[in-house]
């Protein structure tokens, strides 16, 4: 949660190179979006708890802020199949998702940063 030049670095790189980055916004009840989610070029994803429950962020990127209702997501931990939730487990589902949608459409004049 705390800035680190050197990797605000990299992101600027990845991010000029038309690589989207996505992040974990947090699941505590502190409105705040930590380093690295608060920066512009970093795609922040939220974790909402319930279906239609609205949480809203304070940060620099509030505006490319996704918050999703999921729960339960399946995921290897330790050799064992568990069910974890949370901002951290949805911000890879969000990036593989987004991933997707972007190689169906990679014939697209437009860059990824141009449809924000």
């Amino acid at each position: 949660s705390f800035y680190d030049q050197s990797l605000h670095d990299a992101i600027k790189k990845a991010f000029s190179n038309n690589i989207a980055i996505f992040s974990a916004a947090g699941n505590g009840k502190d409105k705040d979006i930590k380093f690295p989610s608060n920066i512009t070029e970093v795609m922040t994803v939220g974790y909402s708890g319930k279906v239609l429950e609205k949480k809203d962020y304070d940060g620099v990127n509030k505006k490319y802020c996704i918050s999703l209702p999921f729960k339960r997501l399946v995921s290897l931990y330790n050799d064992k199949y568990v069910s974890l939730s949370g901002s951290s487990m949805l911000s890879s589902v969000v990036g593989g998702i987004s991933g997707l949608i972007l190689q169906k459409q990679k014939n697209m004049k437009k860059t990824f940063s141009e449809h924000f």
